[in-house]
Formats: structure tokens, C-alpha cells, sequence
């Protein structure tokens, strides 16, 4: 499938678009290699993501903000063709139903 242009998207009232979702496998700043959890039973957690863009309605979180995501409560990916020209994977999240806390900066060690 290919990805869709972002400037045809609007996100719905009460909707975030995120991207950055924490998954995958990871390496600690010392090199060590943390593998994915997803699908286990210790990847059954809350998650962090970027917001990519939101509804004009919602005051409380800027786009650039990370969001701490209740699990299971974002949708499958899709890839679109961001404002920079990269390719990034959004996911759909309802606000703020599924949004536990918001930050400023990237609270996820990389």
C-alpha cells in the first residue's frame, strides 16, 4: 500500500494522531539491547508516543508533546508522506479517553 500525502488528513473531534509509538527493539545509550515485548505478557503496558497532529479542539497537548497511551487503546499503523517528505507510521488515539499523561520532552531512554 502506499502512503498517503499528510495534507489530505484531519484528524476527527476527540482524535490525536500520533507517531514514534514506544515498540520495537532498543538500545540503551551503553549499547545493550532490549528486545520487544510486544505480544508477550510483559508487553501488555501503557505506551509512549509523539503527537503528529490533533484536532483544532484540543488545548491540553501540543503536536511535537509525547503522550503515555493505555494499551491496546491506539490503532493499527498506517504510513504517510509527513511535511519534511519522510515517511513516517501514524496511529489513531481517542482523547482524551485513552491518554493517561502528557510531557514536553521524550521520557523514553533511547
Amino acid at each position: 500500500m502506499a502512503a498517503v500525502e499528510f495534507h489530505t488528513l484531519a484528524p476527527v473531534r476527540g482524535t490525536v494522531l500520533v507517531h514514534n509509538i514506544e515498540e520495537g527493539e532498543k538500545r540503551t545509550r551503553g549499547g545493550i539491547i532490549v528486545l520487544d515485548d510486544n505480544g508477550k505478557e510483559i508487553g501488555i503496558k501503557a505506551r509512549w508516543a509523539q503527537v503528529w497532529m490533533k484536532h483544532p479542539e484540543i488545548d491540553e497537548i501540543e503536536v511535537g508533546e509525547w503522550v503515555l497511551i493505555k494499551h491496546g487503546r491506539w490503532t493499527r499503523g498506517i504510513d504517510v508522506i509527513g511535511p519534511d517528505g519522510v515517511k513516517v507510521t501514524i496511529r489513531k488515539v481517542d482523547w482524551p479517553d485513552a491518554v493517561i499523561v502528557g510531557c514536553a520532552e521524550c521520557p523514553i531512554e533511547t
